[in-house]
């Protein structure tokens, strides 16, 4: 069995709420289920 590590924060601003799941791996970036540069559309660095 794989255990992975999970990270969670929250980003509050007014009304607003943002939450992130980290976990280890291969640093691949998803954003809604999309890949980074999909999601964005600019070049990101």
């Amino acid at each position: 069995m794989i255990t992975s590590t999970f990270f969670f924060g929250t980003g509050r601003r007014k009304t607003s709420v943002a939450r992130v799941r980290l976990m280890t791996g291969e640093g691949e970036v998803v954003v809604n289920g999309r890949s980074l540069e999909d999601h964005f559309g600019n070049a990101v660095s």
